[in-house]
């Protein structure tokens, strides 16, 4: 059981966190290492945003590194060899996280090869929704497949929706009871379902997160019964474009079966 704290970020620390990270300081693996929640991300996401290109593939790198001398079992990196196993989680998914809202396209491979080698769910989550911007179905459908017929995999992706919206508690030790309210986590995807037009400057990310937000969707419904949806969000689901051009069959195939199960 992880029992971190998540501790809240502000504007000026996001900003100190960002820069620690592209000068490659030591302090960077102290500010990943804790588990985090949407409000912090999103301070963190806003500084990433405001860096030029230059500096968003040093971040990236820097982070790339990071995470490869987490997995070095040679521990060259004195100070992630000292760090116990929780810290050089959060460290992995922290990284993990921030390479993906970079806005640079990263090691692609290295994010492969890390989800088919680990068994941790949390860091396989990670890697499938980071690499969306990028159409790696490979991934993508891997990971929807084994949600599909896994209820513990269900469960502990519903849990980490609820808490990381909420920014109560760790994301990885809450546990979703079916019954708490979820209308932070259900008005981000119905809001993105909305979004069908390509002259939409968010387009990009609705097509990406298409199957994903279907499928978190389907979740809670599966798990909190039929009447979570009212009849407008029934409606946007319906109207959800799913013939993109990125898509495979077997993508469209997929959101059309869960499209499906939502709407009736």
């Amino acid at each position: 059981m992880i029992d971190e704290e998540t501790k809240e970020v502000d504007n000026s620390e996001s900003k100190i966190i960002i820069n620690s990270i592209i000068n490659n300081e030591e302090v960077a693996l102290d500010y990943l290492a804790r588990p985090n929640n949407n409000e912090n991300t999103d301070l963190l996401k806003q500084e990433i945003k405001l860096l030029d290109n230059k500096n968003k593939q040093i971040l990236v790198n820097n982070l790339e590194n990071i995470i490869k001398d987490i997995l070095m079992k040679e521990d060259k990196n004195e100070k992630i060899k000292e760090l116990p196993k929780d810290k050089k989680f959060f460290i992995m998914e922290n990284a993990i996280y921030y390479i993906g809202r970079s806005e640079v396209t990263p090691n692609i491979e290295l994010l492969k090869n890390i989800y088919y080698i680990t068994d941790n769910f949390y860091i396989k989550q990670n890697i499938a929704f980071t690499l969306l911007p990028f159409y790696i179905e490979e991934i993508e459908l891997n990971f929807v497949y084994n949600i599909l017929k896994n209820e513990k995999y269900q469960e502990k992706l519903r849990s980490w929706t609820m808490a990381f919206f909420y920014c109560k508690e760790n994301p990885y030790n809450y546990v979703d009871n079916g019954k708490d309210d979820w209308e932070l986590a259900k008005n981000a995807r119905i809001n993105r379902l909305k979004i069908n037009d390509e002259k939409d400057s968010r387009i990009e990310k609705a097509k990406s997160f298409r199957l994903m937000d279907l499928l978190v969707l389907y979740l809670f419904k599966k798990s909190r019964g039929n009447q979570i949806l009212n009849d407008r969000e029934i409606e946007i689901i319906k109207n959800s474009k799913i013939a993109w051009k990125e898509y495979s069959k077997e993508k469209e195939k997929l959101i059309i079966e869960l499209k499906g199960k939502l709407i009736v």
